[in-house]
């Protein structure tokens, strides 16, 4: 079965001066699972490592991909309707992604109940809803369990 990655562990694999760099690569050594990222990352991904490595490296990434290391998820058509119909019901509000980052309490038990709380919220269907929750590999206050904290990319317009 393939890893889902997103932008932070591909950049990190690259990047050899990243805090991330050795957990990353120890653990996907330890799993030997074929990477899977979606193709919504790989613009973010091509231009953090062009910007803050170099050229190379992103021309080194393109190539995984093109070798088959690294698989790529396309949204099927039906992903983009729903983006269209999301974005047309919310003026003003684009493509949304978010994480929690948490030591405890683990959220895997709550994410049900968190999507449908989402999905009520906003008048969606929960399958529309889509959550994902990290540690912070026990490093810093989050870490410690001192904290959380939630990270959130919105393209949103305003007037």
């Amino acid at each position: 079965m393939p890893l889902l990655v997103d932008t932070g562990i591909l950049y990190a694999l690259a990047d050899r001066t990243d805090a991330w760099h050795q957990k990353s690569t120890r653990y996907l050594r330890s799993v030997r699972q074929r990477l899977l990222a979606p193709v919504s990352i790989l613009a973010e991904v091509c231009y953090l490592l062009r910007d803050r490595i170099g050229e190379q490296a992103e021309l080194a990434f393109v190539t995984s991909i093109a070798a088959g290391e690294v698989a790529v998820e396309d949204l099927k058509a039906s992903d983009w309707t729903r983006v269209a119909e999301l974005m047309a019901q919310y003026d003003g509000i684009g493509m949304v992604d978010a994480s929690v980052i948490a030591e405890a309490p683990k959220l895997s038990p709550h994410i049900p109940a968190m999507r449908k709380k989402i999905a009520d919220a906003i008048g969606i269907p929960e399958s529309s809803v889509s959550l994902k929750a990290t540690t912070n590999e026990t490093m810093g206050a989050i870490g410690r369990g001192e904290g959380m904290a939630a990270m959130a990319v919105a393209s949103v317009e305003v007037e």
